[in-house]
């Protein structure tokens, strides 16, 4: 998650909690945010139309060629930004000119109160296997609830999934033997196991649990 950097200060201590409720990897201030989304800016027909009449055209044309990544955020934070067009002093408000902000390839952005936040949403490989861990984790949770199983039970863990299940669980073996209290996790190819939905990937997954 990607927000402004003037907000650090503010921020920084209730990053770790950021990073929990949201699921994200890491968050990052960042200085120019322009470098993730990008501003475009037309006239706002209702109310520039009657103001500026035949000149609306060339309005719509002069704010194309504005600094957008600049008036934008201005307007959005209710400033009012004087600029000269066609020769006269023209007071740019929010109500006259519409800013429309699109994330770039690869990010998602959403904004409120002039405040941006961007998530980074390209998956590596890593990240990829790191959310089959998790949803591993997660439907074996809610079985060992369903099976009643005291909070402490030591478990084992048979599952049969094709290869992109088994390799994340090669990579990720131990953080979910430890958030799962299982001794061990076998791959095992038994069509008797009732299978589960982890990200598109049917895969079944057997719970036992043991006594030490």
């Amino acid at each position: 998650m990607l927000v402004d950097g003037k907000y650090a200060g503010e921020m920084t201590d209730v990053v770790p909690l950021i990073k929990e409720e949201l699921n994200v990897k890491e968050v990052v201030f960042a200085k120019d945010l322009s470098e993730f989304m990008a501003f475009s800016l037309k006239p706002n027909f209702r109310q520039a139309g009657p103001l500026l009449g035949k000149k609306i055209k060339a309005f719509g044309k002069f704010l194309a060629g504005l600094d957008a990544s600049d008036i934008a955020p201005r307007l959005e934070s209710g400033e009012k930004v004087s600029v000269d067009f066609e020769g006269e002093k023209l007071e740019l408000t929010e109500e006259l000119v519409l800013v429309t902000i699109a994330a770039k390839e690869g990010f998602t952005v959403s904004m409120e109160n002039n405040m941006f936040v961007i998530l980074d949403t390209k998956l590596t490989e890593e990240l990829i296997d790191e959310g089959f861990a998790r949803e591993i984790i997660s439907k074996v949770q809610q079985m060992r609830k369903l099976n009643d199983y005291d909070m402490m039970d030591r478990i084992k863990i048979q599952y049969d999934g094709d290869d992109d299940i088994a390799k994340a669980v090669a990579t990720f073996e131990e953080y979910i033997k430890k958030e799962t209290l299982a001794v061990s996790i076998e791959r095992v190819y038994n069509d008797q196991i009732e299978k589960k939905n982890l990200n598109d990937h049917e895969t079944g997954i057997l719970l036992e649990r043991i006594s030490l």
